[in-house]
Protein backbone atom coordinates (compact mmCIF):
# COMPACT_ATOMS: atom_id res chain seq x y z
CA UNK A 1 0.00 0.00 0.00
CA UNK A 2 0.82 3.72 -0.86
CA UNK A 3 0.30 7.22 1.20
CA UNK A 4 -3.43 8.13 0.67
CA UNK A 5 -5.02 4.91 -0.03
CA UNK A 6 -8.22 4.31 1.11
CA UNK A 7 -9.33 0.88 2.10
CA UNK A 8 -13.14 -0.14 2.30
CA UNK A 9 -14.86 -3.09 0.88
CA UNK A 10 -18.50 -3.92 0.21
CA UNK A 11 -20.32 -0.83 1.97
CA UNK A 12 -23.84 0.39 2.17
CA UNK A 13 -25.42 3.90 2.51
CA UNK A 14 -27.01 6.38 1.05
CA UNK A 15 -27.37 8.08 -2.15
CA UNK A 16 -25.74 11.43 -2.46
CA UNK A 17 -25.84 12.13 -6.07
CA UNK A 18 -25.95 10.19 -9.06
CA UNK A 19 -24.20 10.89 -12.46
CA UNK A 20 -26.50 11.79 -16.06
CA UNK A 21 -26.09 8.05 -17.45
CA UNK A 22 -27.66 6.41 -14.01
CA UNK A 23 -31.17 5.67 -14.42
CA UNK A 24 -31.74 3.00 -11.69
CA UNK A 25 -30.71 4.82 -8.41
CA UNK A 26 -32.16 8.04 -7.30
CA UNK A 27 -30.72 10.17 -4.43
CA UNK A 28 -31.87 9.36 -0.96
CA UNK A 29 -31.58 5.34 -2.33
CA UNK A 30 -30.46 2.81 0.76
CA UNK A 31 -27.61 1.00 -1.04
CA UNK A 32 -25.40 -2.35 -0.41
CA UNK A 33 -22.28 -2.54 -3.13
CA UNK A 34 -20.94 -5.74 -4.30
CA UNK A 35 -17.19 -6.35 -4.20
CA UNK A 36 -16.35 -6.18 -7.92
CA UNK A 37 -16.76 -3.18 -10.13
CA UNK A 38 -17.89 -4.47 -13.29
CA UNK A 39 -19.03 -2.38 -16.29
CA UNK A 40 -21.63 -5.07 -17.35
CA UNK A 41 -21.73 -5.14 -21.07
CA UNK A 42 -18.63 -6.40 -21.51
CA UNK A 43 -17.56 -10.14 -22.93
CA UNK A 44 -16.58 -11.23 -19.32
CA UNK A 45 -19.63 -9.69 -17.53
CA UNK A 46 -22.06 -11.23 -20.03
CA UNK A 47 -20.75 -14.51 -18.90
CA UNK A 48 -21.81 -13.61 -15.14
CA UNK A 49 -17.24 -13.47 -14.72
CA UNK A 50 -18.21 -9.53 -13.50
CA UNK A 51 -15.11 -10.39 -11.75
CA UNK A 52 -12.96 -10.67 -14.77
CA UNK A 53 -14.29 -7.62 -16.17
CA UNK A 54 -12.75 -6.82 -18.89
CA UNK A 55 -13.48 -2.77 -19.17
CA UNK A 56 -12.23 -2.30 -15.60
CA UNK A 57 -9.61 -4.97 -15.70
CA UNK A 58 -6.61 -4.01 -14.33
CA UNK A 59 -3.94 -4.92 -17.63
CA UNK A 60 -0.74 -3.10 -16.14
CA UNK A 61 -0.52 -5.36 -13.31
CA UNK A 62 -1.83 -8.15 -15.02
CA UNK A 63 -4.95 -8.64 -12.78
CA UNK A 64 -8.68 -8.91 -13.37
CA UNK A 65 -11.34 -6.38 -12.88
CA UNK A 66 -10.59 -3.33 -10.15
CA UNK A 67 -11.68 -3.57 -6.69
CA UNK A 68 -12.46 -0.64 -4.27
CA UNK A 69 -10.09 0.26 -1.66
CA UNK A 70 -7.31 -1.98 -2.82
CA UNK A 71 -3.54 -1.23 -3.88
CA UNK A 72 -2.44 -0.45 -6.94
CA UNK A 73 -2.62 -4.80 -8.01
CA UNK A 74 -6.39 -4.01 -8.35
CA UNK A 75 -6.25 -0.13 -9.88
CA UNK A 76 -5.96 1.72 -6.67
CA UNK A 77 -9.82 2.71 -6.40
CA UNK A 78 -10.88 4.79 -3.18
CA UNK A 79 -12.61 2.66 -1.00
CA UNK A 80 -15.94 2.82 1.51
CA UNK A 81 -13.94 3.96 4.91
CA UNK A 82 -14.74 7.53 3.98
CA UNK A 83 -17.48 9.88 4.66
CA UNK A 84 -18.50 9.61 0.39
CA UNK A 85 -17.56 7.31 -2.31
CA UNK A 86 -17.58 7.68 -5.98
CA UNK A 87 -18.94 4.21 -7.63
CA UNK A 88 -18.50 3.83 -10.92
CA UNK A 89 -20.54 1.06 -12.66
CA UNK A 90 -22.02 0.84 -8.98
CA UNK A 91 -20.08 -1.96 -7.95
CA UNK A 92 -17.17 -2.47 -5.72
CA UNK A 93 -14.93 -4.62 -3.89
CA UNK A 94 -11.52 -5.04 -1.30
CA UNK A 95 -9.76 -7.61 -0.64
CA UNK A 96 -7.33 -6.73 2.91
CA UNK A 97 -3.79 -7.14 3.15
CA UNK A 98 -1.30 -6.21 5.70
CA UNK A 99 -0.83 -9.40 8.20
CA UNK A 100 2.63 -9.69 9.57
CA UNK A 101 4.75 -12.13 7.46
CA UNK A 102 5.90 -14.62 10.25
CA UNK A 103 1.87 -14.97 11.22
CA UNK A 104 0.81 -14.80 7.77
CA UNK A 105 3.60 -18.12 6.98
CA UNK A 106 1.47 -19.87 9.80
CA UNK A 107 -1.69 -19.00 8.37
CA UNK A 108 -0.44 -20.23 5.13
CA UNK A 109 0.65 -23.66 6.79
CA UNK A 110 -2.85 -23.45 8.35
CA UNK A 111 -4.88 -23.61 5.37
CA UNK A 112 -3.26 -26.03 3.67
CA UNK A 113 -4.21 -28.38 6.56
CA UNK A 114 -7.46 -26.95 5.97
CA UNK A 115 -7.86 -27.75 2.50
CA UNK A 116 -6.59 -30.78 3.20
CA UNK A 117 -9.35 -31.54 5.89
CA UNK A 118 -11.99 -30.58 3.36
CA UNK A 119 -11.04 -33.48 0.89
CA UNK A 120 -11.01 -35.46 3.31
CA UNK A 121 -14.59 -34.63 4.21
CA UNK A 122 -16.27 -34.16 1.14
CA UNK A 123 -18.63 -36.70 -0.45
CA UNK A 124 -17.40 -38.81 -3.28
CA UNK A 125 -18.28 -36.59 -6.34
CA UNK A 126 -18.63 -33.78 -4.36
CA UNK A 127 -17.26 -30.09 -4.41
CA UNK A 128 -14.57 -28.63 -2.34
CA UNK A 129 -14.17 -24.16 -2.41
CA UNK A 130 -11.83 -21.70 -0.83
CA UNK A 131 -13.75 -18.55 0.17
CA UNK A 132 -13.04 -15.64 2.20
CA UNK A 133 -9.59 -13.47 2.53
CA UNK A 134 -6.60 -14.51 0.71
CA UNK A 135 -2.90 -14.73 2.00
CA UNK A 136 -1.11 -13.87 -1.49
CA UNK A 137 2.00 -16.26 -2.13
CA UNK A 138 1.65 -17.56 1.25
CA UNK A 139 -1.73 -19.08 0.58
CA UNK A 140 -1.43 -22.95 -0.36
CA UNK A 141 -2.98 -22.37 -3.59
CA UNK A 142 -1.55 -19.56 -6.37
CA UNK A 143 -2.73 -16.20 -6.24
CA UNK A 144 -3.66 -16.46 -9.77
CA UNK A 145 -6.55 -18.89 -9.14
CA UNK A 146 -7.92 -16.57 -7.13
CA UNK A 147 -7.55 -14.02 -9.68
CA UNK A 148 -8.72 -15.50 -12.44
CA UNK A 149 -11.48 -17.29 -11.32
CA UNK A 150 -9.99 -20.70 -12.07
CA UNK A 151 -12.14 -24.10 -11.10
CA UNK A 152 -9.99 -26.94 -11.16
CA UNK A 153 -11.87 -30.53 -11.25
CA UNK A 154 -10.18 -33.97 -11.36
CA UNK A 155 -11.27 -37.23 -10.57
CA UNK A 156 -11.42 -40.66 -12.33
CA UNK A 157 -13.58 -40.77 -15.50
CA UNK A 158 -16.98 -41.97 -15.43
CA UNK A 159 -16.91 -44.24 -18.83
CA UNK A 160 -19.76 -45.75 -18.61
CA UNK A 161 -21.81 -42.23 -18.72
CA UNK A 162 -20.19 -41.24 -22.16
CA UNK A 163 -20.30 -44.39 -23.57
CA UNK A 164 -23.93 -44.32 -25.78
CA UNK A 165 -23.06 -40.85 -26.53
CA UNK A 166 -19.28 -41.45 -28.04
CA UNK A 167 -20.71 -44.86 -29.72
CA UNK A 168 -22.94 -42.60 -31.83
CA UNK A 169 -19.47 -40.59 -33.20
CA UNK A 170 -17.69 -43.81 -33.57
CA UNK A 171 -18.47 -44.51 -37.75
CA UNK A 172 -16.80 -44.59 -41.30
CA UNK A 173 -15.98 -40.79 -41.44
CA UNK A 174 -14.29 -40.94 -38.06
CA UNK A 175 -15.00 -37.18 -36.91
CA UNK A 176 -13.17 -38.22 -33.46
CA UNK A 177 -9.59 -39.35 -35.55
CA UNK A 178 -9.57 -42.35 -33.29
CA UNK A 179 -8.60 -44.33 -36.68
CA UNK A 180 -5.39 -42.24 -36.57
CA UNK A 181 -5.20 -41.35 -32.98
CA UNK A 182 -2.32 -43.66 -32.07
CA UNK A 183 1.28 -42.74 -33.38
CA UNK A 184 2.58 -46.53 -32.98
CA UNK A 185 1.86 -49.93 -33.01
CA UNK A 186 4.50 -52.03 -31.63
CA UNK A 187 4.13 -56.29 -30.78
CA UNK A 188 3.97 -57.67 -27.42
CA UNK A 189 7.20 -58.12 -26.93
CA UNK A 190 8.44 -54.15 -27.44
CA UNK A 191 6.35 -53.25 -24.96
CA UNK A 192 9.30 -52.39 -22.33
CA UNK A 193 11.05 -50.23 -24.80
CA UNK A 194 7.53 -48.32 -25.78
CA UNK A 195 6.99 -47.50 -22.34
CA UNK A 196 10.35 -45.88 -22.16
CA UNK A 197 9.81 -44.16 -25.67
CA UNK A 198 6.32 -42.52 -24.49
CA UNK A 199 7.64 -41.60 -20.21
CA UNK A 200 10.35 -39.65 -22.99
CA UNK A 201 8.18 -38.77 -25.41
CA UNK A 202 10.37 -39.61 -27.44
CA UNK A 203 9.75 -40.09 -31.39
CA UNK A 204 6.13 -38.42 -30.69
CA UNK A 205 4.78 -40.91 -28.83
CA UNK A 206 1.15 -39.91 -28.04
CA UNK A 207 -0.66 -43.29 -28.03
CA UNK A 208 1.07 -46.70 -28.64
CA UNK A 209 -1.29 -49.85 -29.36
CA UNK A 210 0.51 -53.64 -28.40
CA UNK A 211 -0.36 -56.30 -30.43
CA UNK A 212 -0.33 -59.44 -28.78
Amino acid sequence: MTPGDILGHEPMGIVEAVGSGVTNLHVGDRVVVPFNIPCGHCFMCDQGLQSQCETTQVCDQGCGAALFGYTKLYGQVPGGQAELLRVPHAVTALLPIGVAEKLMRKTGADRLAALHMAFDLVRRGGTASTAGVYGAMTDPMPMTMFDKQVHVRMGQANVRRWVDDIMALLVDDDPLGVDTFATHHVPLSGAPAAYEMFQSKSDGAIKVVLNP
